[in-house]
């Protein structure tokens, strides 16, 4: 309990203040209209944005050398960490999980580091490419409860079995032996299960830097935020 109550100022910045919408608001960038994605759910709009198809064809061998780091910042110059709070049917409607499986009581939770670069169409809508590690938390609690509580507070109701939960991580366009070795799977939501997910997310922010030549990282940009709406157009 005295961890617990150490780690939960800490992690403060996991507060849920955030408005919903078709794929929640990050709380980071409030004037922002592009919400997360699945990558795989909005790839059919590539071909419309010639800028946004040049590079997601692009892929860095990131081998620790001058070259490649130079590359890899110029590709993609923004950084950020988001955290959104949306209903199932928002998060259905996004990718993140099958229209079958939406329960309208349930809420989902994202949490994500990303390294991207924003893109804007011909109609003005933006969308984001890059590279990153989310995390992804369901909860049987209504959108209005989760965003007056923390992350961590979630994790600790769900010990005090006060709710239902579970976590899992996602990896976006990351790939090499130093980060699919030690991916942590799909748990039940409680506080160790969400402190493994945030070492593991911080392990990937390091481990994207990290490549050598005998263990290189393969970054290959993914669309990783569209427009916040319900249908990504161009």
């Amino acid at each position: 309990m005295y961890l617990k109550n150490f780690l939960l100022p800490v992690l403060g910045f996991c507060l849920l203040n955030t408005t919903n919408s078709a794929y929640g608001k990050p709380t980071t960038q409030k004037q922002s209209q592009t919400g997360p994605v699945s990558p795989y759910g909005v790839r059919t709009i590539v071909e419309s944005i010639p800028e946004l198809k040049t590079l997601l064809d692009k892929q860095i061998i990131f081998n620790g050398d001058a070259q490649s780091s130079g590359d890899l910042a110029k590709m993609l110059p923004n950084s950020n960490m988001f955290i959104y709070v949306m209903s199932e049917d928002s998060a259905a409607s996004a990718g993140f999980i099958l229209k079958t499986e939406v329960n309208s009581k349930n809420s989902i939770i994202i949490q994500e580091y990303v390294m991207f670069k924003e893109i804007e169409s011909t109609s003005k809508k933006t969308y984001r490419a890059g590279v990153g590690v989310r995390m992804i938390i369901s909860v049987n609690q209504s959108v209005a409860s989760v965003s007056t509580l923390g992350i961590p507070s979630l994790a600790i109701s769900a010990e005090q079995k006060k709710l239902k939960g579970s976590v899992k991580i996602q990896i976006m366009g990351i790939s090499g032996k130093s980060i699919t070795e030690s991916a942590p799977l799909p748990s039940e939501l409680n506080f160790t299960t969400l402190m493994q997910m945030y070492q593991y997310m911080d392990q990937i922010k390091t481990a994207i830097w990290s490549g050598t030549s005998a263990s290189p990282v393969v970054i290959t940009p993914q669309i990783v935020g569209a427009p916040d709406e319900k249908t990504p157009g161009t």
